[in-house]
């Protein structure tokens, strides 16, 4: 029972040292050429039928003994162990309720490589009519690059989905379990990078027709702009917007001191705009950033040619679903 204590004093003082260096880089301006690598993360599917055999019949691949889960969907897990970019599978079988599909198949990757696409057809081949029901998409900066939990409190905006309140000051979460995605963003030490994370559940993938190993280019498309933009609010801009709306010059004054104020999160300048003074298309007040908005299509375009246009794996067909939402 010792080591929580232990473990939340070690993460204190990994925070303590992350800030003091932030300050610092702050200070001298020595950051990092800012890059960006995107990576497959976990990925969860779910299957009709799968053979424990064949999975542990790939070389290198070692099942534990299966565990019990207690107050779960499903009653008990196996985890392999596996090789290349792939760190282990968890299958879950035995389903509680009969709606549920008789296996979920749970893909950790290695954090240096995320899943990479010759790992995940192994997997796939030996599943009969699976669906992804949760994928991971993980946006990679050098630690010591520009961006950081306040530089993405400041600029980033990642479509309709909420900041979420109470966050720690080396992870931030947007979105909730009901959200189509969920958002991290959080310092990821043991790879030396800052990692924006997108939780792409059932929903959005369905929508998006993301259905197959196939259509995860189109994530190269779909997020960009709509699901994750960095900008600034353009002050000038919001001036502007003032003076024609015919705002009163006390009201005018009071709505800058409170954009002033709230400069720490982007998100919550535009939520107050709308909220508390009804401010209308508040994006039109925005300017974007050009060289980071373009470091991350670049990053998810060259991420997209890793996967085959084409794919024979055996996925369920969700075209009538699609057609139904």
């Amino acid at each position: 029972m010792q080591p929580k204590p232990k473990m939340k004093a070690a993460a204190k003082t990994l925070q303590r040292h992350y800030l003091a260096e932030r300050r610092e880089l702050r200070r001298v301006g020595s950051y990092e050429i800012l890059r960006c690598l995107v990576k497959l993360d976990r990925i969860v599917i779910t299957a009709i039928a799968i053979s424990l055999q064949a999975l542990c019949a790939i070389p290198g691949y070692r099942a534990k003994r299966p565990e019990r889960l207690w107050r779960q969907l499903y009653r008990t897990a196996t985890r392999i162990l596996g090789t290349g970019s792939i760190k282990e599978l968890i299958v879950e079988s035995a389903p509680n309720v009969g709606w549920l599909p008789k296996f979920r198949i749970t893909i950790v990757p290695r954090d240096q490589t995320g899943l990479l696409f010759a790992d995940l057809c192994l997997i796939l081949e030996l599943l009969s009519q699976f669906k992804i029901v949760l994928l991971e998409l993980a946006l990679d900066f050098p630690l010591r690059s520009v961006v950081d939990p306040s530089y993405v409190r400041r600029h980033a905006l990642f479509g309709k989905t909420r900041m979420r309140v109470g966050s720690i000051a080396l992870h931030e979460k947007w979105g909730t379990s009901r959200s189509t995605k969920i958002v991290r963003s959080y310092t990821k030490c043991e790879i030396f990078r800052f990692r924006i994370e997108f939780q792409l559940n059932a929903r959005f993938l369905r929508k998006h027709g993301i259905n197959h190993t196939s259509d995860f280019p189109r994530l190269a498309t779909i997020l960009p702009r709509h699901h994750i933009y960095f900008a600034s609010l353009d002050g000038k801009k919001l001036r502007e917007y003032l003076k024609r709306s015919r705002v009163s010059h006390k009201t005018q004054t009071e709505i800058l001191k409170a954009v002033a104020e709230s400069r720490a999160s982007l998100w919550t300048t535009l939520r107050l705009l709308r909220r508390k003074w009804h401010l209308v298309n508040v994006r039109r007040l925005l300017s974007p950033l050009p060289e980071m908005n373009g470091i991350v299509l670049s990053a998810l375009n060259k991420w997209a040619t890793q996967w085959q246009p084409q794919s024979p794996l055996r996925a369920v067909d969700t075209t009538h679903e699609q057609q139904t939402q």
